[in-house]
């Protein structure tokens, strides 16, 4: 064998080995992208639960008001409020989400509860963390 055609073929060698690093690393970090897209539409799935549990807890809230309106219990401004609060908080929630932001709800209206992702109480001088009532249920002692 020549010195020429056994350049050639270590020259093919390398270039074999060459694509072959290079089929297993692009295997690789294809993947981790599958990976990643699996874990981020297990994410989107609690998100998109999470989502519509408060979506019903929000509408129970104001059916509840509703009723007590039609039973002489709440007054027709009561409702306007719990309809009017319902949406100020959805848009508060879009906002945060879009602009990856945080936002800071002070409320004393136990039927927002629901909506949050988080819930934190002064009890006792302390910062207590509350459990954020879930599949659509409405915080205790609403009425």
């Amino acid at each position: 064998m020549s010195n020429a055609s056994c350049f050639v073929s270590n020259r093919q060698k390398i270039g074999y080995q060459i694509a072959r690093e290079q089929k297993a690393s692009d295997i690789i970090t294809l993947k981790e992208e599958l990976r990643n897209l699996l874990i981020d539409i297990d994410h989107y799935g609690r998100t998109i639960k999470a989502k519509k549990a408060q979506l019903a807890s929000a509408q129970k809230s104001l059916k509840l008001v509703s009723a007590r309106y039609k039973e002489g219990l709440a007054t027709y401004i009561e409702v306007l409020d719990t309809n009017r609060s319902v949406s100020v908080v959805k848009m508060l929630k879009k906002i945060a989400l879009d602009q990856d932001v945080a936002i800071i709800m002070v409320t004393h209206d136990e039927a927002m509860l629901p909506l949050c992702d988080r819930i934190l109480k002064i009890e006792n001088k302390k910062v207590v963390s509350h459990d954020v009532p879930s599949n659509g249920q409405l915080a205790e002692g609403i009425v």
